[in-house]
Protein backbone atom coordinates (compact mmCIF):
# COMPACT_ATOMS: atom_id res chain seq x y z
CA UNK A 1 0.00 0.00 0.00
CA UNK A 2 1.67 3.24 -1.12
CA UNK A 3 0.63 6.44 1.22
CA UNK A 4 2.08 9.87 0.52
CA UNK A 5 4.75 8.43 -1.41
CA UNK A 6 5.83 5.81 0.90
CA UNK A 7 5.24 1.81 0.66
CA UNK A 8 4.33 -0.20 3.35
CA UNK A 9 3.16 -4.27 3.18
CA UNK A 10 2.96 -5.17 6.81
CA UNK A 11 0.37 -4.58 9.21
CA UNK A 12 0.65 -2.08 11.59
CA UNK A 13 -0.22 1.59 12.52
CA UNK A 14 2.23 3.97 11.05
CA UNK A 15 2.29 8.17 11.14
CA UNK A 16 2.83 10.57 8.02
CA UNK A 17 3.30 14.08 8.75
CA UNK A 18 2.81 16.29 5.53
CA UNK A 19 3.46 20.13 6.21
CA UNK A 20 0.67 22.80 5.67
CA UNK A 21 1.19 25.88 3.52
CA UNK A 22 0.06 28.00 6.26
CA UNK A 23 2.98 26.17 8.36
CA UNK A 24 0.44 23.89 10.64
CA UNK A 25 1.54 20.40 10.00
CA UNK A 26 -0.94 17.19 9.42
CA UNK A 27 -0.65 14.37 10.76
CA UNK A 28 -1.98 11.30 9.32
CA UNK A 29 -2.61 7.68 11.04
CA UNK A 30 -2.54 4.58 8.64
CA UNK A 31 -3.75 1.61 10.18
CA UNK A 32 -2.59 -1.28 7.86
CA UNK A 33 -4.56 -4.65 7.75
CA UNK A 34 -3.09 -7.77 5.80
CA UNK A 35 -6.15 -9.87 4.97
CA UNK A 36 -5.57 -13.22 4.17
CA UNK A 37 -7.07 -15.47 0.62
CA UNK A 38 -10.40 -16.82 1.24
CA UNK A 39 -10.15 -21.05 0.30
CA UNK A 40 -13.47 -22.30 -1.02
CA UNK A 41 -14.63 -25.03 -2.57
CA UNK A 42 -17.59 -26.69 -5.14
CA UNK A 43 -18.01 -30.08 -6.58
CA UNK A 44 -19.60 -29.74 -9.88
CA UNK A 45 -21.34 -32.96 -11.24
CA UNK A 46 -20.94 -33.74 -15.12
CA UNK A 47 -23.98 -35.17 -16.78
CA UNK A 48 -22.77 -37.78 -19.55
CA UNK A 49 -21.91 -35.54 -22.32
CA UNK A 50 -21.63 -32.39 -20.20
CA UNK A 51 -18.67 -29.70 -20.08
CA UNK A 52 -17.89 -27.17 -17.09
CA UNK A 53 -15.60 -24.06 -17.89
CA UNK A 54 -13.03 -22.70 -15.96
CA UNK A 55 -11.39 -19.53 -17.18
CA UNK A 56 -11.99 -20.42 -20.40
CA UNK A 57 -11.20 -24.06 -20.30
CA UNK A 58 -13.92 -26.82 -20.94
CA UNK A 59 -13.79 -29.82 -18.60
CA UNK A 60 -15.37 -33.06 -19.12
CA UNK A 61 -13.80 -35.22 -17.01
CA UNK A 62 -13.34 -35.66 -13.14
CA UNK A 63 -10.51 -33.05 -11.99
CA UNK A 64 -9.82 -29.79 -9.22
CA UNK A 65 -9.95 -27.08 -11.54
CA UNK A 66 -8.63 -23.93 -9.72
CA UNK A 67 -9.77 -20.91 -10.16
CA UNK A 68 -8.95 -17.23 -8.79
CA UNK A 69 -11.17 -14.12 -8.31
CA UNK A 70 -10.80 -11.06 -6.94
CA UNK A 71 -12.41 -10.11 -3.60
CA UNK A 72 -14.37 -6.72 -2.32
CA UNK A 73 -11.16 -6.33 0.22
CA UNK A 74 -8.99 -6.43 -2.60
CA UNK A 75 -7.80 -10.05 -1.59
CA UNK A 76 -8.15 -13.10 -3.78
CA UNK A 77 -10.46 -15.51 -3.75
CA UNK A 78 -9.50 -19.23 -4.49
CA UNK A 79 -11.66 -21.55 -5.36
CA UNK A 80 -11.20 -25.17 -5.61
CA UNK A 81 -13.72 -27.44 -8.27
CA UNK A 82 -14.03 -30.47 -7.92
CA UNK A 83 -15.65 -31.95 -10.95
CA UNK A 84 -17.19 -35.42 -10.56
CA UNK A 85 -19.25 -37.62 -13.25
CA UNK A 86 -22.69 -38.42 -12.62
CA UNK A 87 -23.21 -41.77 -14.61
CA UNK A 88 -26.16 -41.98 -16.75
CA UNK A 89 -28.79 -44.56 -16.29
CA UNK A 90 -29.92 -46.67 -19.05
CA UNK A 91 -31.95 -49.18 -18.29
CA UNK A 92 -34.73 -51.47 -20.81
CA UNK A 93 -37.57 -54.10 -19.81
CA UNK A 94 -39.53 -56.00 -22.09
CA UNK A 95 -43.01 -56.04 -21.07
CA UNK A 96 -45.96 -57.94 -22.83
CA UNK A 97 -49.89 -56.98 -22.88
CA UNK A 98 -52.39 -58.24 -24.54
CA UNK A 99 -54.34 -56.57 -27.40
CA UNK A 100 -56.92 -54.21 -26.62
CA UNK A 101 -54.34 -53.35 -23.52
CA UNK A 102 -52.31 -50.74 -23.40
CA UNK A 103 -48.83 -49.95 -21.80
CA UNK A 104 -47.66 -46.37 -20.94
CA UNK A 105 -44.21 -45.88 -22.53
CA UNK A 106 -42.52 -42.73 -24.74
CA UNK A 107 -44.92 -40.52 -23.23
CA UNK A 108 -48.01 -42.00 -24.15
CA UNK A 109 -50.34 -45.04 -24.10
CA UNK A 110 -48.91 -47.54 -26.19
CA UNK A 111 -51.07 -50.26 -27.84
CA UNK A 112 -48.50 -51.53 -30.91
CA UNK A 113 -45.63 -53.60 -30.72
CA UNK A 114 -42.43 -51.66 -30.61
CA UNK A 115 -39.49 -50.06 -29.04
CA UNK A 116 -40.42 -47.06 -26.78
CA UNK A 117 -37.63 -44.83 -25.29
CA UNK A 118 -38.30 -42.49 -22.30
CA UNK A 119 -35.67 -39.35 -20.55
CA UNK A 120 -35.89 -38.85 -17.32
CA UNK A 121 -34.18 -36.84 -14.26
CA UNK A 122 -32.18 -39.13 -12.01
CA UNK A 123 -31.83 -37.87 -8.66
CA UNK A 124 -28.25 -36.05 -10.10
CA UNK A 125 -30.10 -34.12 -11.81
CA UNK A 126 -28.74 -35.62 -15.42
CA UNK A 127 -30.75 -37.76 -17.65
CA UNK A 128 -31.28 -41.28 -18.11
CA UNK A 129 -33.00 -43.41 -20.69
CA UNK A 130 -35.45 -46.20 -20.31
CA UNK A 131 -36.11 -47.62 -23.22
CA UNK A 132 -39.47 -50.65 -22.77
CA UNK A 133 -39.78 -53.60 -25.57
CA UNK A 134 -43.21 -54.04 -25.85
CA UNK A 135 -44.89 -56.65 -26.81
CA UNK A 136 -48.67 -56.93 -28.01
CA UNK A 137 -49.73 -60.10 -27.82
CA UNK A 138 -52.69 -61.45 -29.78
CA UNK A 139 -56.11 -62.84 -28.37
CA UNK A 140 -57.18 -66.28 -28.26
CA UNK A 141 -60.09 -67.26 -30.23
CA UNK A 142 -62.47 -69.16 -27.86
CA UNK A 143 -65.68 -71.63 -28.95
CA UNK A 144 -67.17 -74.32 -27.97
CA UNK A 145 -69.12 -77.62 -29.88
CA UNK A 146 -71.39 -79.96 -28.75
CA UNK A 147 -75.20 -81.25 -28.35
CA UNK A 148 -77.52 -78.35 -27.69
CA UNK A 149 -80.48 -79.39 -27.82
CA UNK A 150 -81.15 -83.09 -25.28
CA UNK A 151 -83.99 -84.66 -23.30
CA UNK A 152 -84.21 -84.81 -19.41
CA UNK A 153 -81.78 -86.89 -17.78
CA UNK A 154 -79.44 -87.46 -20.97
CA UNK A 155 -76.00 -85.81 -21.36
CA UNK A 156 -74.44 -83.16 -23.32
CA UNK A 157 -71.22 -82.89 -23.81
CA UNK A 158 -69.11 -79.73 -24.60
CA UNK A 159 -66.00 -79.19 -26.07
CA UNK A 160 -63.93 -75.90 -26.41
CA UNK A 161 -60.89 -75.54 -28.05
CA UNK A 162 -58.93 -71.88 -28.93
CA UNK A 163 -56.36 -71.89 -25.57
CA UNK A 164 -53.70 -73.61 -23.43
CA UNK A 165 -56.19 -73.56 -20.31
CA UNK A 166 -59.99 -73.60 -19.80
CA UNK A 167 -62.27 -72.27 -17.23
CA UNK A 168 -65.98 -73.19 -17.52
CA UNK A 169 -68.36 -71.49 -15.54
CA UNK A 170 -69.93 -74.72 -14.04
CA UNK A 171 -66.49 -75.08 -12.22
CA UNK A 172 -64.73 -77.76 -14.57
CA UNK A 173 -60.99 -77.03 -15.63
CA UNK A 174 -61.20 -78.90 -18.95
CA UNK A 175 -60.98 -78.44 -22.80
CA UNK A 176 -64.06 -81.26 -22.99
CA UNK A 177 -66.76 -81.33 -20.28
CA UNK A 178 -69.90 -83.47 -19.54
CA UNK A 179 -73.21 -81.84 -18.30
CA UNK A 180 -76.98 -82.84 -17.27
CA UNK A 181 -79.22 -80.21 -16.91
CA UNK A 182 -82.47 -80.25 -15.20
CA UNK A 183 -83.55 -77.15 -17.53
CA UNK A 184 -82.04 -74.61 -20.08
CA UNK A 185 -78.45 -74.11 -18.98
CA UNK A 186 -76.36 -71.13 -20.47
CA UNK A 187 -72.72 -72.17 -20.13
CA UNK A 188 -69.53 -69.86 -20.64
CA UNK A 189 -65.64 -70.87 -21.12
CA UNK A 190 -62.59 -68.77 -20.64
CA UNK A 191 -59.94 -70.03 -22.64
CA UNK A 192 -56.07 -68.55 -21.76
CA UNK A 193 -52.97 -69.09 -23.98
CA UNK A 194 -49.13 -69.14 -23.07
CA UNK A 195 -49.39 -65.24 -23.05
CA UNK A 196 -52.48 -65.61 -20.45
CA UNK A 197 -54.67 -63.19 -22.66
CA UNK A 198 -57.90 -64.61 -22.51
CA UNK A 199 -61.57 -64.72 -24.48
CA UNK A 200 -64.92 -66.20 -23.95
CA UNK A 201 -67.35 -67.96 -25.70
CA UNK A 202 -70.80 -69.43 -24.59
CA UNK A 203 -73.69 -72.22 -25.54
CA UNK A 204 -77.24 -72.20 -24.90
CA UNK A 205 -78.08 -76.17 -23.98
CA UNK A 206 -81.79 -76.73 -24.10
CA UNK A 207 -83.54 -79.11 -21.90
CA UNK A 208 -86.51 -80.95 -23.52
CA UNK A 209 -88.76 -81.60 -20.08
CA UNK A 210 -90.03 -85.06 -20.83
CA UNK A 211 -92.38 -86.49 -18.34
CA UNK A 212 -91.41 -90.06 -16.58
CA UNK A 213 -93.88 -92.66 -17.77
CA UNK A 214 -96.13 -94.33 -15.32
CA UNK A 215 -96.88 -97.94 -15.81
CA UNK A 216 -100.51 -98.97 -16.12
CA UNK A 217 -101.27 -101.93 -14.92
CA UNK A 218 -104.68 -103.65 -14.09
CA UNK A 219 -106.10 -104.65 -11.24
CA UNK A 220 -108.47 -107.75 -13.13
CA UNK A 221 -108.67 -109.02 -15.94
CA UNK A 222 -111.25 -111.98 -17.43
CA UNK A 223 -109.73 -114.22 -19.95
CA UNK A 224 -113.27 -115.74 -20.87
CA UNK A 225 -112.28 -115.69 -24.98
CA UNK A 226 -114.27 -112.48 -25.77
CA UNK A 227 -111.82 -110.25 -26.58
CA UNK A 228 -112.05 -107.94 -24.19
CA UNK A 229 -109.50 -108.17 -21.48
CA UNK A 230 -108.54 -111.71 -21.64
CA UNK A 231 -104.78 -111.07 -21.07
CA UNK A 232 -103.25 -109.97 -18.07
CA UNK A 233 -100.81 -106.96 -19.49
CA UNK A 234 -99.02 -103.45 -19.12
CA UNK A 235 -100.97 -101.36 -20.79
CA UNK A 236 -98.21 -99.25 -22.00
CA UNK A 237 -96.10 -101.77 -22.71
CA UNK A 238 -94.73 -99.65 -25.54
CA UNK A 239 -92.90 -97.34 -23.47
CA UNK A 240 -91.06 -99.74 -21.35
CA UNK A 241 -88.30 -102.52 -22.03
CA UNK A 242 -89.83 -105.03 -19.60
CA UNK A 243 -86.89 -107.38 -17.96
CA UNK A 244 -89.29 -109.67 -15.48
CA UNK A 245 -93.61 -110.29 -15.87
CA UNK A 246 -93.71 -112.99 -13.35
CA UNK A 247 -97.14 -114.23 -12.01
CA UNK A 248 -97.47 -116.31 -8.81
CA UNK A 249 -100.81 -118.29 -6.95
CA UNK A 250 -101.37 -117.89 -4.14
CA UNK A 251 -99.17 -120.33 -2.58
CA UNK A 252 -96.36 -118.61 -3.89
CA UNK A 253 -95.61 -121.17 -7.28
CA UNK A 254 -94.24 -119.14 -9.96
CA UNK A 255 -96.90 -120.03 -12.77
CA UNK A 256 -96.24 -117.40 -15.61
CA UNK A 257 -92.62 -116.10 -16.53
CA UNK A 258 -92.56 -114.20 -19.95
CA UNK A 259 -91.04 -110.79 -20.34
CA UNK A 260 -92.12 -110.25 -23.54
CA UNK A 261 -95.91 -110.97 -23.59
CA UNK A 262 -98.91 -111.06 -21.38
CA UNK A 263 -100.39 -113.79 -19.10
CA UNK A 264 -103.55 -115.27 -20.54
CA UNK A 265 -104.74 -117.00 -17.39
CA UNK A 266 -103.42 -120.73 -18.09
CA UNK A 267 -100.46 -122.83 -16.69
CA UNK A 268 -99.16 -125.57 -18.23
CA UNK A 269 -102.14 -124.96 -21.27
CA UNK A 270 -104.45 -125.24 -18.14
CA UNK A 271 -106.98 -122.74 -17.52
CA UNK A 272 -106.33 -120.98 -13.98
CA UNK A 273 -109.44 -120.75 -11.16
CA UNK A 274 -110.94 -117.47 -10.78
CA UNK A 275 -108.98 -115.71 -7.65
CA UNK A 276 -106.56 -113.17 -6.87
CA UNK A 277 -102.73 -113.63 -7.98
CA UNK A 278 -99.47 -112.02 -7.21
CA UNK A 279 -97.88 -110.10 -10.09
CA UNK A 280 -93.63 -109.14 -10.13
CA UNK A 281 -93.05 -106.64 -12.96
CA UNK A 282 -89.17 -105.13 -14.09
CA UNK A 283 -88.92 -102.56 -16.39
CA UNK A 284 -87.21 -99.90 -17.92
CA UNK A 285 -88.21 -96.29 -19.25
CA UNK A 286 -87.66 -96.06 -23.26
CA UNK A 287 -87.75 -92.14 -22.59
CA UNK A 288 -86.07 -91.30 -19.81
CA UNK A 289 -84.12 -94.53 -18.89
CA UNK A 290 -85.46 -94.99 -15.20
CA UNK A 291 -85.55 -98.33 -13.86
CA UNK A 292 -88.89 -99.32 -12.33
CA UNK A 293 -90.10 -102.68 -10.35
CA UNK A 294 -93.86 -103.18 -9.35
CA UNK A 295 -95.49 -105.68 -6.72
CA UNK A 296 -99.09 -106.47 -6.45
CA UNK A 297 -102.34 -108.10 -7.26
CA UNK A 298 -104.51 -109.07 -9.93
CA UNK A 299 -107.90 -110.70 -10.01
CA UNK A 300 -108.57 -113.38 -12.60
CA UNK A 301 -112.24 -113.62 -13.32
CA UNK A 302 -114.36 -115.56 -15.53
Amino acid sequence: VTFNGQQYSSAGTYFDTIPALTGCDTIYTIVINVGGYINTSQQVQLCNGSTFTVNGVAYSAPASVLDTLAGVNSCDTIITYNLVSVPAFNTSASVSICEGDSYFAGGNWQTISGTYVDTLVSAGGCDSIATTLLTVEPLPIASITGDTIINSGETAILTASGGNTYSWSNGDATAQISVSPAQNTYYIVTVSNSANCTDSAGILVQVNIIEEPQPLIPTAFSPNGDGINDVFNILNRDKFTVSIFHIYNRWGELIFSDATSGWDGTYKQTEQPIGTYVFYVALKSIATGKQHSFKGNVTLLR
